[in-house]
């Protein structure tokens, strides 16, 4: 059973990520995992193996906590290294900075803030850019790479049950679009702030910020939310 439990997992987190299973990171389990405890009377069955299955397959690196339970950091909250390495980023550059902005960030932040930002700038953001631009290295993205990764992340991937009852996976609009990009661009900001008070640490790492200020715009994003509720009240 946990064999078939492991390939329809997986094959869900693919629907919903793309790319191939050697891109599964232990950030896309844990997401899948608490997304079955929101919507499951019990716990999810068959958890820390399907976990492990993945971890001896060689699918995460080789940095990455041998237990779930570890992963999941029972005993205690996960450092900013533990937040980020769950993802699986390729690029170890980057990985280390987003470490080291973690640190910056951490005595501003609860460890819940600390995770969503993590899970923002690991996930939504750079490993999205890993998969679907291997190699890449550099905060300086192209318009035309900046725009895609806007454009898939307008979107979600949710599986629904079709009139004859199959199981079927389809893009649903991504509500919290903006709340995504936020973090995104504040941390552009701050990186282009410290560049200017700490140019030795982090001048490297000044580009320019694919979020736009229009684009994390409160008005706009009120407005849309009304148009919404006026669909719905019709």
């Amino acid at each position: 059973m946990s064999g078939s439990h492991t390939l329809y997992r997986t094959a869900e987190i693919l629907a919903a990520k793309g790319g191939a299973v050697a891109d599964v990171s232990v950030g896309d389990v844990l997401e899948l995992l608490d997304v079955e405890l929101d919507t499951l009377v019990g716990k999810p069955g068959d958890a820390a193996v399907f976990y492990r299955i993945l971890r001896t397959a060689g699918v995460f690196g080789p940095d990455t906590p041998p237990t779930l339970r570890q992963v999941r950091g029972t005993a205690g909250p996960c450092t900013p290294e533990e937040l980020i390495v769950r993802y699986g980023l390729a690029c170890r550059r980057v990985r280390d900075l987003l470490v080291d902005y973690l640190k910056e960030r951490q005595s501003t932040l609860d460890y819940s803030s600390m995770e969503s930002l993590a899970c923002n700038l690991g996930s939504r953001f750079w490993r999205d850019l890993e998969i679907h631009h291997p190699g890449i290295d550099s905060l300086r993205l192209p318009n035309e790479v900046a725009a895609a990764w806007k454009q898939r992340l307008r979107t979600k991937r949710k599986t629904i049950t079709s009139e004859t009852g199959e199981k079927i996976t389809v893009d649903v609009p991504r509500l919290n679009y903006r709340e995504c990009l936020i973090p995104v661009r504040a941390f552009y900001l701050d990186l282009a702030q410290w560049a200017v008070d700490d140019p030795g640490r982090w001048a490297q790492w000044a580009a320019p910020c694919p979020a736009k200020k229009d684009e994390v715009n409160r008005r706009k994003v009120r407005r849309h939310r009304k148009s919404r509720m006026d669909a719905r009240t019709r």
